[in-house]
């Protein structure tokens, strides 16, 4: 039998090739594929490649009417296309599976030593908590890898900003407090132009009356989209590039809306016969309840922000995809600190949600998964987050009745 001291020694060893599979085994996997492999290709990546040739060609991004359709803004089409697609193809595809290889890890331990500032010079901690986060959401990176997402970078935006805005102080000077402003509008238009999910922080911003920073975003959208690509492509074109965008997101989501690969609430009432009109009246509650515990935790730092918009977006969007399970990290970052996995002390409920978080993940690849137990567990895990901050919010209460009636008496 293994003594207790032995195992502790080797869970640094065994988390340290948890992590080697996912970010070096499987992309050397993924590019000897793209060499060897006949017909293997990045086939979401091969969407943006061919956007950023055909914007570099001034010809319009939205004419493709089938699945494979470019659905972010024309300048992430112009962006794509004075990078990537200025290599050829089979090189950009090499190229980009590297930078994902990099980019996500890179990205996961910033998120966690945000998260848990105390292990930030631990190697050994860290290396635990990046192969905690992956032995629930590990498929999805390998499904973000194999396809050629680029998730990372509005999740990188996003992450960037809520860092930023908790910096901002009221003792700093102007023009220090007004290029800040100025940053952050930019990092939030840029996330918006890929996902338009990032919208979602727009109302914690409206609750903390930061209506120059939403003005200011506002303005610079405009002067990203039309200004600036109004000088490369000429404003008749522009102009029509971006109604057309507009266009195309609208009917695109209304077709697939109920496709087998929809892993959010709105796909999982779509599949159940009978109760689809259901799905309305439920998305609606659920945006009370989020702009409810938006509103009520105005005051927390904005990493607790973060985790707030983040579930909000795998919960409430109505496209979701099951890749996009890793922005559930922070919510999960947040869970850790109450409940460890394999902690004795973990209720039973916990440990509950726990197994069905690592099935879902080991069963990310199954239809039955994407269709039914993705979005029940992103729900289960949003659920369970409120609970723990409404328990936060019930002891301050129950600490401020308390003080009350002292002082009374």
């Amino acid at each position: 039998m293994i003594k207790k001291a032995n195992l502790s020694r080797l869970i640094t060893p065994l988390c340290m090739l948890f992590c080697t599979y996912y970010f070096i085994a499987m992309p050397i996997e993924q590019i000897y594929k793209l060499f060897y492999q006949q017909g293997f290709s990045l086939c979401d990546f091969a969407v943006y490649y061919k956007a950023g040739v055909k914007a570099l060609q001034h010809h319009t991004v939205y004419d493709v009417t089938d699945h494979w359709q470019f659905k972010y803004s024309p300048l992430i089409a112009y962006l794509f296309g004075i990078s990537f697609s200025k290599i050829n193809f089979f090189y950009s595809q090499i190229l980009f599976t590297i930078l994902i290889a990099v980019s996500w890890p890179y990205l996961i331990i910033k998120i966690i030593q945000a998260y848990s500032p105390h292990i930030r010079n631990n190697l050994p901690a860290t290396l635990r908590s990046v192969a905690l986060i992956f032995l629930f959401l590990g498929n999805s990176f390998l499904l973000e890898l194999r396809f050629g997402q680029v998730n990372i970078i509005p999740y990188a935006l996003i992450f960037c900003f809520f860092m930023l805005y908790s910096k901002i102080s009221h003792g700093e000077s102007r023009g220090k407090h007004y290029f800040k402003l100025l940053a952050l509008s930019a990092l939030w238009s840029l996330a918006f132009q890929f996902k338009l999910y990032a919208g979602i922080i727009g109302a914690y911003l409206l609750f903390k009356k930061e209506f120059k920073l939403i003005a200011l975003t506002v303005l610079i959208t405009v002067l990203l989209d039309f200004a600036f690509l109004g000088q490369i492509h000429g404003w008749q074109f522009t102009l029509q590039e971006n109604f057309d965008w507009l266009k195309t997101l609208a009917h695109s989501s209304a077709v697939i809306l109920n496709a087998p690969g929809n892993s959010g609430l709105r796909g999982l009432i779509a599949r159940i016969p009978g109760i689809e009109p259901l799905y309305g009246p439920v998305w609606m509650t659920g945006l009370a309840i989020f702009l409810g515990f938006q509103y009520l935790l105005r005051k927390r730092p904005p990493l607790t922000q973060l985790a707030l918009n983040l579930s909000g977006v795998l919960v409430l969007t109505p496209l979701v995809w099951n890749y996009w399970n890793l922005l559930a990290i922070p919510t999960l970052l947040m869970i850790f600190e109450q409940n460890r996995p394999f902690s004795m002390n973990s209720s039973s409920s916990a440990k509950w949600v726990f197994a069905l978080l690592f099935l879902n993940n080991l069963l990310s690849f199954n239809f039955f998964s994407r269709c039914y137990l993705n979005p029940i567990t992103q729900l289960l895990i949003a659920i369970w987050w409120l609970r723990i901050q409404t328990q936060d919010l019930d002891l301050n209460l129950s600490h401020f009745n308390s003080t009350k009636h002292q002082i009374q008496n």
